[in-house]
């Protein structure tokens, strides 16, 4: 039986994470229309990153944006967890849950963050 080249030699992926890492709203914008499934929009998660929240994490195989969390907060104590976006071709591969696991406690218990942690902790990046 002769097996697909694809299939043969898959494509070995190196995810590189990166806290407030730089992005295009068009590649988060595919990536949430794909994510929630509904049709492209053309929204300023710039704009709506830096109004409304702590940080977020970028998920990226070589050039392209396969992943994405939103850290949001009150602007005081409380963060979470929104948007979390993996591209479809690369799902079931722990790459949303390798970043935003619960702690060594588990449970999904809230958290205070410590007051010079700036949500990195949270999504397990390190600067």
């Amino acid at each position: 039986m002769l097996l697909q080249p694809w299939l043969a030699y898959p494509r070995v992926m190196e995810i590189h994470y990166a806290w407030r890492a730089e992005f295009e709203n068009a590649e988060v914008n595919a990536l949430h229309a794909e994510g929630f499934g509904h049709r492209l929009l053309d929204d300023d998660w710039k704009g709506k990153l830096d109004r409304h929240s702590l940080g977020w994490v970028g998920a990226r195989d070589g050039e392209e944006l396969v992943g994405f969390v939103n850290v949001a907060w009150d602007g005081a104590t409380h963060a979470f967890i929104i948007d979390t976006l993996v591209a479809e071709r690369v799902r079931r591969q722990g790459i949303a849950l390798s970043r935003c696991a619960p702690g060594p406690s588990g449970g999904s218990a809230p958290k205070r963050l410590p007051d010079e942690d700036d949500g990195r902790a949270a999504c397990h990046v390190t600067p």
